[in-house]
């Protein structure tokens, strides 16, 4: 059957200069933050390379297309400023959720991107650091000191620990079986708070350490009483 072929959208694609000063400018590695994946390297040709890099629009080369910006007056779509260079997956990632991956987002990625590549130029790797590596390196100290802070001021000393049974509960090892957890600034404890809605401070039953911090129990919805055990001490499992 016949009819009227569907006329596309014109595009505003990037020229091949654009595309390589966006690479060029963070050094080919891709701009997203969580992944800063080289797009670059040697092929088995000599005098050949890969490229898994993407000259990305930040706002859609066309309408219709992701983050489409009808207001950009006409060439802007294809000028620098409003590309962005990624890996191919990451390229494919912000497309396919618009709604997450905005505009904003994506420039603020640009911009610490060359930011960080500006650091770079120049200096050795072994002394240069990304803004992620940096932050996640800080993340870790702050875990740390907070794991260590947690183990002194919630455990029994380590020669009361090691007097505990190895079948003991997890809970043993805890100088204290409950604690107060109340919201930062709340000056009523141990004062009733008569204040409308939810309280802001409460009592919690201390269950085991994890990756990010305490586990505590706040209630019981369920639990499954097991024949006893051997030392006469019922058995529990708590969803």
């Amino acid at each position: 059957m016949g009819g009227n072929p569907i006329k596309a959208e014109p595009r505003d694609d990037f020229s091949q200069s654009t595309k390589r000063a966006l690479a060029q400018r963070v050094g080919y590695l891709c701009s997203n933050p969580a992944c800063r994946a080289h797009t670059t390297g040697p092929r088995a040709d000599p005098a050949k390379s890969i490229n898994l890099g993407v000259a990305a629009h930040i706002t859609a080369a066309a309408g219709g297309g992701p983050r489409f910006d009808s207001e950009l007056i006409d060439g802007k779509r294809k000028n620098a400023v409003n590309g962005i260079w990624l890996c191919q997956n990451c390229a494919k990632l912000i497309d396919n959720d618009p709604d997450l991956y905005t505009s904003a987002m994506l420039f603020r990625w640009k911009n610490d991107a060359e930011e960080e590549a500006k650091l770079r130029v120049g200096k050795n790797n072994s002394k240069s650091k990304s803004r992620s590596e940096r932050d996640a390196i800080s993340q870790l100290r702050r875990e740390h000191k907070l794991r260590n802070e947690l183990h002194r001021d919630l455990l029994k000393t380590p020669v009361e620990r090691m007097q505990i049974p190895v079948t003991s509960s997890r809970v043993q090892k805890f100088e204290h079986g409950e604690v107060i957890v109340h919201r930062i600034g709340d000056k009523t404890y141990p004062d009733v708070d008569k204040r409308p809605g939810i309280s802001g401070w409460f009592k919690l039953e201390m269950f085991d350490f994890y990756h990010g911090g305490v586990e505590c129990i706040l209630a019981l919805e369920h639990a499954l009483v097991d024949r006893e055990t051997g030392d006469g001490q019922p058995s529990y499992m708590i969803k």
